[in-house]
């Protein structure tokens, strides 16, 4: 085969993340080989920009991919060809990418994120920091507040070293949330459409804390390129998230959630499947998030029409039990194609790429809680009908 059919290089250059988002643009079709240090090899099949199948040692499909992304040293080797027959692997190469960027910084940081029996608090960090949108340092003690509820403020913050703590004021009281460290960014994309809105939570420094001030007026220009619906798709999870908050504040704080869900309302099933992509957009009308108990259904969040959602239930089910989504015969939730979202992933930058997973795993983090806050109180209900 001739040198000018082959594209090869070393990861340590190029990561495997970058190399497959250029793959994608150009539309390719064949075969990544890659070759670690330690002599293993694994192959990434590919077909019109999108991965079809994996293989490495006796793994395949998304088991033999996610490991492959894992090996940050070696060499590989794109061969151009036709691309296999049959697919294994049918998320997108969006969804892909970011639930494998996702599982490599939850290793790195060797489950940062814990809520033990030995009563340590729940603590989120973030993905590796982005240093080049840093555009000062800003130095807190401990108690001091970096951000206050209901105050306006346009300002985001990446951790650089030590951690904070969220509280959402919610009936008269400071609920802690969790704690966030390295890496984990405060404040969200929505500041760029969204100018001057009150925040949604205060966050405490716990013991002394270094905070990177991002470059906000250039995140705020790149916020403008992005397409309508990508746009929307920043905001959207963004208020996803702000609602969880407020779900687990409420549980937390012993507060009632909303069980008035109309009677014709019934589970809905996502159309395709939940591996075909990281997000969803409801269709047909509103549509909730709930929990489904044996003699209580209770709002967790709301979506309105057209809405695009982080799927809880996509690429890492959670375990909580009664977890649905719920609405009218006309509704139903539908996977986002990246040719439908306008995504332009590989136009991203790196912080807003971090961002935007960063904002998915604090929604998982998020519904985790939220499970273990239901199973304290359904045990509490158990004994005291009341304490509902």
């Amino acid at each position: 085969m001739p040198k000018s059919d082959v594209l090869s290089g070393k990861l340590s250059f190029i990561s495997l993340a970058d190399l497959l988002q250029f793959l994608g643009t150009a539309v390719a079709s064949g075969e990544v080989r890659i070759f670690a240090e330690n002599g293993a090899e694994g192959v990434i099949n590919m077909k019109n920009g999108d991965v079809f199948d994996a293989r490495q040692g006796g793994l395949s499909g998304e088991k033999a991919f996610h490991e492959l992304f894992t090996w940050q040293d070696g060499d590989f080797l794109f061969l151009p060809g036709t691309g296999p027959a049959s697919r294994e692997i049918h998320r997108n190469l969006t969804g892909l990418l970011l639930d494998a960027l996702r599982r490599v910084d939850e290793s790195r940081e060797e489950q940062s994120f814990h809520h033990s029996s030995s009563g340590k608090e729940p603590f989120l960090k973030g993905p590796s920091i982005e240093y080049s949108d840093i555009v000062d340092e800003e130095f807190h003690r401990d108690g001091s507040v970096v951000v206050r509820q209901g105050r306006f403020g346009s300002w985001l913050w990446v951790i650089l070293e030590g951690k904070v703590r969220t509280h959402r004021e919610i009936g008269g009281r400071s609920i802690p949330l969790f704690c966030l460290g390295k890496g984990a960014f405060i404040g969200s994309a929505a500041t760029f459409s969204l100018m001057n809105r009150p925040r949604n939570a205060s966050v405490h420094a716990v013991g002394e804390v270094l905070l990177g001030v991002l470059d906000a007026q250039r995140l705020a220009r790149e916020y403008t390129t992005f397409s309508p619906f990508f746009q929307q798709l920043f905001l959207d999870v963004d208020k996803e998230l702000t609602q969880l908050g407020e779900t687990l504040a409420r549980l937390r704080s012993s507060l009632s959630l909303s069980s008035e869900i109309p009677k014709s309302w019934t589970v809905l099933q996502a159309s395709g499947t939940l591996s075909s992509g990281s997000f969803f957009c409801v269709k047909g009308g509103r549509a909730i998030l709930a929990y489904k108990g044996k003699d209580v259904t209770w709002e967790l969040a709301s979506f309105a029409e057209d809405s695009i959602l982080a799927h809880p239930m996509a690429g890492n089910p959670l375990a909580i039990d009664g977890l649905v989504f719920m609405g009218d015969s006309h509704t139903s939730i539908v996977p986002v194609s990246d040719a439908d979202a306008g995504m332009l992933w590989d136009r991203l930058s790196p912080t807003f790429r971090k961002m935007l997973g960063f904002s998915l795993k604090s929604v998982q983090t998020t519904l985790e809680l939220i499970g273990e806050s239901i199973d304290v109180r359904g045990k509490s209900h158990d004994t005291d009908p009341e304490s509902i």
